[in-house]
């Protein structure tokens, strides 16, 4: 076998390895099914949880939930300073706050498009 022939046999081995793979830079997902879109880009939404004077609060539970499911799928606690934070990909979502002592508190927020950084507070009553 000729040099020429050699490298046209490896070149063609190596095409068709790549094209079985599914990994030959065209978009695939590499285990050789049809190409995959890359997820979108989480939101960060973040916040702070206050009373009714504006004052900041320690310690309040806060969590988003799906409006469509009800499935709930992030949780935290506020901070000193009263700040709480999330990614969170796209979807309609409630962010609740409930704290002992005073009334829960929650906003309804739609995460499709826009800012990829919004800035959600909430305020509890007593």
């Amino acid at each position: 076998m000729t040099r020429t022939a050699r490298i046209a046999a490896t070149f063609a081995l190596a095409v068709a390895v790549v094209w079985l793979c599914g990994c030959g830079g065209g978009g695939g997902g590499g285990d050789g099914t049809t190409p995959t879109t890359p997820p979108p880009q989480p939101f960060n939404l973040a916040g702070t949880v206050k009373d009714t004077s504006g004052n900041p609060l320690l310690g309040a539970a806060v969590t988003a939930t799906v409006r469509s499911t009800g499935t709930q799928v992030a949780s935290t606690t506020s901070a000193a300073t009263g700040k709480y934070g999330f990614f969170l990909p796209p979807a309609d979502y409630t962010i609740r706050a409930t704290l002992a002592g005073y009334q829960p508190g929650q906003v309804d927020v739609n995460l499709y498009a826009g800012d990829k950084k919004l800035s959600v507070d909430i305020t509890l009553s007593k």
